[in-house]
């Protein structure tokens, strides 16, 4: 199953706060088969989601307030189990753990909160969100109607809904919290889900962004139009309540848990799909009164994959959807008397019933591409110089150093054996073989990563990858065995005559010796505190287990840098350890490099251009520039979709603007007094631009 998100990734429908917060004291939230109904009111609600333990709590103000300018309602979240009691009895709030502080935040910007208790949730988790100790129960069985089970999530779940009573943030107690989920659908498109009651709103929490990222697959991606047709069609049949999300954790997933989304891993907006975005849910607005009255009407009388859905009411309200399903050719219809062209798998809105405000398969947002820049260095081996000083580090023993290591007859499964509490399982074994004996060693393993260790030396090693997780290697001799992650050693391991295959000892019934982590976990390395830190003007490189420190000089650093590192620092609590062990596994091959990321525009000759430049451009072959709706040179106030002309302004820009672009699918306009005139002398001035294609 899938579940979960990471930041914001969805946003609502525009302009529902627009003048007073939605929970005042004692809010009643029920609903009906159209809707949720709070206050007596009906609302067409769009959520999207923000893992709070995937950012920091210096993050999320930012975060919620990006959602919110993207036009979202409500912010919704996953509570993770596992995160809040790792040990059966013991909880953890503190930090980015920090629920409470999640939900005043989201409150204080005035948006609703969804909380999934869960108690499962999935959302590429380790475990799926469940705390481990579950598994050891005895008689317990996971997510099905088992006593043990339910008495466990019982106790967790009564906490969690105490702790928000406590501090007076259901919507009853004029909190944000508006549910806690009832009957929903999660997929790609789920413009034909039917809830489990009529008497239920139709209910879609989990609109995929994109897919998550696997080790060795390509990159998912999602268009754009595509994503803005599903959100339209969901609405178009019925509105009810939708939620964009994206999705780390599994088998062979990423940590990058990017998602494809409106708004990136580094919690920055994804150009043009969150612009378009917002643009669909402004216009599905427009809309809303209709919609949340009456049912809608639908015809198919348009022609093959063409279709209209009207929501009217008895006092003149009336709303409209025009719809080609189709995949492979734009169609000319006739609807209420007009003619209407509409794109192949698109979808267009009329709020009036007449005119189009919005076509899903035309995209008038800014596109925007990601690059990543190198930071410049020296070379590779001093490549963080500029940003880091005092190298020291620690070397991890190889094989069996800990006093509570153990040994057991046979392979033991690796998830039973660790019990969560570390990523790494040591597998030793000793045997003794003649000298002149020509042998290989065989290992079969189920996990990410195996490596092996012969007489304290990594003789080989081997990784899976998500469409084969099997991971086998052959090597000479045998040794000790280190695998990463995943169900471990799954056998055989064998000694293999090296000229003909021949089995010589099967070693996976022995006696073997095991150790649960590394002796660097034991001793609290990641903390940076050990007195055991070695410090020499050299540093070890291209060597196995290798535990390395470093300290990270912030002012030398650019602005653009600082905030990608602010922004890096949401996966620090679920990975960086992770990615700590990954250098002492594969050996230190360079130091930690950084890359900075600026956006640019998707037109090659705009970047070739170096002066100060307007550069619009449509994103489509077929698309041109059909109207400037706002152009101010001077000192322009608000943001695209806003603007505003501020104490300065060119009487100028406008006809400028227009003359240039108006009928081209792009244009370029050097930005300057000689351009647009002088209308304040001193002081210094933008331009500010919101044009549209068609």
């Amino acid at each position: 199953m899938r579940g979960g998100t990471i930041m914001a990734v969805g946003f609502g429908l525009f302009l529902f706060l627009a003048a007073t917060t939605p929970f005042c004291f004692g809010a009643n939230v029920t609903y009906d088969h159209r809707a949720l109904v709070i206050d007596g009111k009906r609302r067409v609600l769009v959520s999207g989601s923000i893992h709070y333990p995937r950012s920091t709590p210096e993050m999320w103000p930012d975060l919620i307030q990006k959602s919110k300018d993207g036009g979202l309602d409500v912010i919704e979240t996953y509570v993770f189990w596992n995160l809040h009691e790792p040990v059966r009895g013991q909880y953890d709030f503190e930090g980015n753990k920090d629920l409470v502080k999640f939900v005043k935040l989201v409150k204080e910007a005035g948006l609703f909160v969804h909380l999934r208790i869960g108690p499962y949730v999935c959302a590429e988790w380790n475990y799926g969100g469940f705390p481990l100790w579950l598994h050891f129960i005895p008689g317990i069985v996971l997510r099905t109607d088992n006593e043990p089970f339910k008495a466990e999530m019982k106790k967790f779940t009564a906490k969690i809904v105490d702790m928000m009573k406590q501090e007076n943030l259901y919507a009853s107690q004029g909190g944000p919290i508006i549910l806690s989920q009832i009957d929903t659908c999660n997929g790609f498109y789920c413009d034909q889900y039917t809830p489990n009651s009529n008497k239920k709103p139709k209910m879609w929490t989990e609109n995929w962004s994109g897919w998550f990222s696997s080790f060795g697959d390509a990159l998912p991606y999602r268009p754009v139009e595509d994503l803005a047709f599903a959100v339209v069609r969901f609405y178009q049949l019925v509105p009810r309540w939708n939620k964009l999300w994206r999705t780390s954790g599994g088998p062979f997933i990423t940590t990058s848990y990017d998602y494809d989304a409106p708004i990136d891993e580094y919690g920055l907006v994804r150009q043009p799909k969150w612009g378009h975005l917002k643009d669909v849910h402004k216009a599905i607005k427009l809309c809303e009164e209709a919609m949340v009255a009456t049912d809608p009407k639908k015809t198919s009388s348009l022609g093959s994959n063409l279709e209209a859905t009207v929501y009217k009411t008895e006092s003149g309200q009336c709303a409209a959807f025009l719809a080609n399903t189709g995949t492979q050719s734009d169609a000319t219809v006739n609807f209420n008397g007009n003619s209407y062209h509409l794109p192949a798998w698109s979808v267009s809105i009329l709020p009036d019933c007449k005119s189009v405000v919005l076509n899903t398969a035309k995209i008038n947002s800014v596109s925007t591409i990601a690059n990543f820049v190198r930071q410049p260095s020296k070379d590779d081996t001093t490549a963080t110089d500029a940003f880091f000083s005092g190298w020291s580090w620690i070397n991890e023993p190889v094989g069996i150093s800990s006093d509570s290591a153990f040994t057991k007859q046979g392979l033991l499964e690796q998830i039973n054996t660790t019990a969560d509490q570390s990523d790494y399982l040591w597998y030793s074994l000793s045997i003794e073989t003649k000298g002149d004996s020509k042998t290989v060693l065989h290992v079969d393993s189920l996990g990410h990563t195996l490596y092996a260790f012969i007489n304290g030396a990594l003789a080989g090693s081997g990784k899976g990858r998500n469409d084969n997780p099997k991971v086998s290697i052959d090597v000479p001799n045998y040794g000790a065995f280190f695998d990463k992650t995943g169900a471990g050693v799954t056998g055989p391991v064998q000694l293999k005559g090296s000229q003909n295959g021949s089995t010589v000892v099967d070693l996976s019934s022995q006696q073997w010796t095991y150790q649960i982590g590394l002796k660097g976990e034991e001793l609290g390395l990641s903390s940076g505190s050990s007195s055991l830190w070695v410090s020499k003007p050299t540093l070890p490189k291209n060597q196995p287990l290798v535990w390395y420190k470093g300290s990270l000089r912030l002012e030398k650093m650019s602005e653009e840098l600082r905030k990608a590192i602010s922004a890096a620092a949401i996966r620090q609590s679920y990975h960086s350890l992770l990615e700590r062990r990954k250098v002492y596994a594969l050996g230190f091959q360079s130091l930690i490099r950084f890359r900075s990321i600026t956006w640019t525009s998707s037109d090659e000759e705009t970047r070739r251009i170096a002066r100060p430049t307007l550069s619009l451009g449509c994103p489509s072959p077929n698309q041109v520039i059909s109207e400037i709706k706002f152009a101010s040179f001077g000192t322009p106030l608000g943001t695209c979709g806003s603007f505003s002309h501020g104490r300065c302004s060119s009487k100028r820009a406008l006809s400028v603007v227009e003359q240039a672009c108006i009928g081209s699918r792009s244009c370029n306009i050097g930005v300057s007094v000689n351009t647009f005139g002088d209308p304040c002398s001193g002081i210094t001035k933008s331009l500010a631009v919101e044009a549209s294609c068609g």
